[in-house]
């Protein structure tokens, strides 16, 4: 099974399965510029996610699970669909800057700006927003660069070109009072970009099947409007408390982007909200 099947396989799933494919991922890409034999690992790598595929799939489509998942979108064609679960990786945020604003010369379309003529509308205004703002929104605590997991074999960012409601996100991974998690940005698509919504107006906009305060689904606690403070505005975030697990989700609109994030409330407290501002 090759590694496109693989992420092909997931793409999906809830995020935190996600995460985990990641963090493999990366670990087998450090063991690769090491030279090491990587066969068995890929082989219980495949095990691993045909497992999940015959358990959480089948959960997912019955109970319709994935309400903060990638949706299915119309325009995800049948000729090269593990496109769309490309990955770009990157160790600085000037890194991924740099891949945002190389060229295609050569029309191999592996390169972030190669994949416009592909990926479509909502991934060509992505990209090209970057490239015109020379920058995309990256988070700050009290206006200094997050402190980043700097895992050796791990990356610190990740791009992906369509993920959450079929949109372009940046993953950041930060570790905050000994918690590594991520926090994930996209612009807001272009139509809706100036309404001032809320995050559950948003994505209800984006995505009407989607988990909001309006939708919520078996697996879900709670899900709720509440206001939020930061460092620089308070926001109407909508916060998604799951029944089997002690982490909580929160998404809201600042400014022209949507942030998600996954964090443990006891870790991550209203205090860290309070310092966190994006540049």
């Amino acid at each position: 099974m090759t590694e496109k099947k693989l992420v092909s396989a997931i793409t999906e799933l809830d995020g935190d399965i996600l995460d985990r494919y990641f963090v493999m991922k990366q670990d087998l890409e450090r063991k690769k510029k090491l030279n090491k034999r990587i066969f068995i690992k890929w082989v219980s790598l495949a095990a691993c996610v045909a497992l999940i595929i015959s358990v959480v799939i089948p959960k997912v489509r019955k109970d319709g699970f994935a309400g903060l998942l990638p949706s299915n979108n119309s325009s995800f064609g049948n000729d090269s669909p593990g496109i769309y679960q490309t990955t770009f990786d990157f160790d600085t945020y000037e890194d991924m800057i740099r891949a945002f604003r190389k060229s295609d010369f050569l029309g191999f379309g592996d390169t972030i700006n190669g994949l416009k003529s592909v990926l479509g509308e909502e991934y060509t205004y992505f990209v090209d927003k970057v490239n015109k703002n020379r920058a995309f929104p990256r988070p700050m605590i009290n206006n200094e660069e997050i402190t980043y997991r700097n895992r050796e074999g791990f990356f610190n960012i990740i791009f992906l070109v369509s993920e959450l409601y079929g949109l372009p996100w940046v993953w950041y991974f930060p570790v905050y009072n000994g918690q590594e998690f991520s926090i994930r940005v996209t612009y807001l698509p272009e139509s809706i970009a100036d309404e001032n919504l809320t995050a559950s107006e948003a994505i209800k906009a984006i995505a009407p099947d989607a988990i909001n305060i309006d939708n919520t689904r078996e697996g879900y606690e709670n899900v709720y409007n509440k206001h939020i403070k930061l460092a620089d505005r308070e926001v109407t975030a909508m916060i998604c408390e799951l029944k089997a697990d002690t982490e909580n989700i929160i998404a809201f609109v600042y400014g022209d982007v949507l942030v998600n994030i996954k964090y443990d409330p006891e870790k991550i407290t209203e205090q860290w909200f309070s310092e966190l501002s994006f540049k």
